[in-house]
């Protein structure tokens, strides 16, 4: 089920911590925080209250190496030691790395594309949940649960790799743009274009759901403004695409 009484609530991610100067977090029910492992103690140096540090989730990565494992149960130790003890999952398996009492919410990479699934998370005490970014409408319906963060702002990381790519930009046969960057040793590609879902929240309200995502730990040029007022609006946000939700799964 969706929140008691449907109202909108909306979560932030991003990649920067300046953003905290600007950003008003009482506007968002909570705050994702995604850093590299080589930038994590940026959180405990930020001088928050703490009412807002209880909005502020850290982000595990989608992939940690058996040789870098100590030093994010270490860098885990830190945070909840100074109290930031909430964090989002990138694998079911990261829970296993989490001290006892932490508040937990897991992100799009753990595929959520059921209500077996997302019971299977709710057993083990995940508090905050998100549908995947490739899930589409028709899907999204079709089961009972409407608790879960449907990302309707973001770029989409569409493969990592460890094989190197020397450009730092192409396109394809379509002449969609892509462009690379690196993180933590592998080559990620992304689409130029953000997905907009913002005209769709309305529709979705509807129906239940009444928490949405916003990421811009990859966006450059839009204002988080713009993109509140689209998603209050349920207004589409020009020179963006709609990714799943139309094509649907395949």
């Amino acid at each position: 089920v969706g929140s008691r009484d449907n109202t909108m609530r909306l979560f932030l991610r991003v990649s920067d911590t300046g953003v905290f100067k600007s950003v008003n977090v009482n506007d968002f029910e909570a705050v994702f925080v995604k850093l590299p492992l080589d930038r994590i103690d940026e959180i405990l140096s930020l001088g928050l209250r703490r009412e807002t540090m209880q909005k502020i989730f850290v982000e595990l990565p989608k992939y940690i190496s058996e040789l870098r494992l100590d030093e994010w149960c270490n860098a885990i130790s830190r945070l909840c030691k100074a109290g930031f003890n909430r964090f989002v999952l990138s694998n079911v398996s990261q829970l296993a790395m989490l001290p006892s009492g932490c508040m937990v919410a897991t992100n799009e990479n753990v595929y959520l594309m059921n209500d077996v699934a997302v019971n299977f998370v709710k057993s083990n005490k995940v508090r905050y949940y998100c549908y995947p970014a490739e899930n589409e409408y028709p899907n999204l319906i079709s089961g009972r649960d409407r608790g879960g963060i449907v990302p309707v702002y973001f770029r989409p990381d569409l493969f990592y790799s460890r094989q190197p790519v020397v450009a730092k930009k192409f396109s394809d046969d379509n002449k969609v743009r892509y462009s690379c960057s690196v993180e933590a040793g592998f080559t990620v590609v992304s689409d130029e274009r953000a997905v907009s879902l913002t005209h769709n929240v309305a529709k979705l309200q509807g129906k239940g759901f009444c928490r949405f995502l916003v990421d811009i730990s990859n966006e450059n040029n839009l204002s988080l403004a713009e993109i509140v007022k689209a998603i209050r609006t349920s207004s589409k946000i020009p020179n963006t695409v709609d990714f799943n939700m139309k094509k649907g799964l395949k």
